[in-house]
């Protein structure tokens, strides 16, 4: 009986390691199923994050691009202002060199010698380089 009962007693043992043995077979194919699961997660991450880092490196690019292209304009722009700056110049003075012929022309007699693009009067009636005053200082003939 004591052989019947250790052999029951074992059986018993074996069922049970069975049992513990496919409850770990299916916790193992659990913890598979979800390792495939985080590795696929981790490669789309790590796509992603490929992707990402490879987008930014486009828009730094495409930055320093535009940041190029800018510098470029505002030197174009410089350039266009200084030529425009000139041709104010000169047209200023081509008035002011039409207005002394007409005034050649209406008063015969007048003496223009005395008259200069680059002199203006004061307030005290005084003749003097226009950088020399200010501009609130000029008379307001209008």
């Amino acid at each position: 009986m004591e052989v019947v009962c250790a052999d029951e007693t074992l059986l018993k043992l074996v069922e049970e390691s069975r049992e513990s043995l496919a409850h770990i077979e299916t916790k193992l194919k659990e913890l598979e199923t979800r390792e495939e699961a985080l590795k696929i997660r981790f490669t789309t991450n790590e796509n992603s994050t490929k992707a990402l880092h490879e987008e930014i490196e486009h828009l730094n690019k495409e930055f320093s691009l535009f940041k190029a292209a800018i510098k470029k304009m505002e030197e174009k722009l410089k350039t266009n202002l200084g030529e425009v700056e000139a041709e104010i110049l000169k047209t200023h003075e081509a008035k002011f060199n039409k207005a002394l012929r007409q005034v050649k022309y209406f008063f015969k007699d007048a003496s223009t010698s005395l008259l200069n693009v680059d002199k203006d009067t004061t307030s005290q009636g005084e003749l003097v380089d226009e950088v020399d005053i200010l501009a609130e200082e000029v008379p307001n003939l209008s």
